[in-house]
C-alpha cells in the first residue's frame, strides 16, 4: 500500500470493507463516532467501511441529516450506508 500523507491510492481500497452498525446513531457520542470512524481513526487509513446507522423512528429526521453531512464530506472510506 502507498500513501502519501492523508491521500489514498487505488491500491489503498482494496480491502474487504467492514460493516459496522451504530445503535442510536443521532446520540452526541455517536455522532462523534461516525467521523473517527470515516477519517480512519478507528480502523486505520487504510480500511474501508460499510455504516449501517440506526435510531428510534422519532429520529428519522435527524438520521437522514447526518447521513447527509457523512455524504457531503466526501470520507474515501465510507464505501456504503444503510
Amino acid at each position: 500500500m502507498m500513501t502519501m500523507g492523508n491521500r489514498l491510492f487505488p491500491g489503498d481500497l482494496k480491502k474487504t470493507p467492514i460493516h459496522i452498525t451504530i445503535c442510536g446513531a443521532t446520540c452526541p457520542c455517536s455522532y462523534c463516532l461516525l467521523f473517527m470512524i470515516a477519517q480512519g481513526k478507528m480502523f486505520g487509513k487504510h480500511q474501508p467501511v460499510t455504516l449501517t446507522l440506526m435510531d428510534v423512528e422519532n429520529r428519522i429526521q435527524r438520521l437522514k441529516g447526518i447521513v447527509m453531512e457523512l455524504e457531503d464530506s466526501s470520507f474515501p472510506l465510507v464505501t456504503d450506508f444503510k
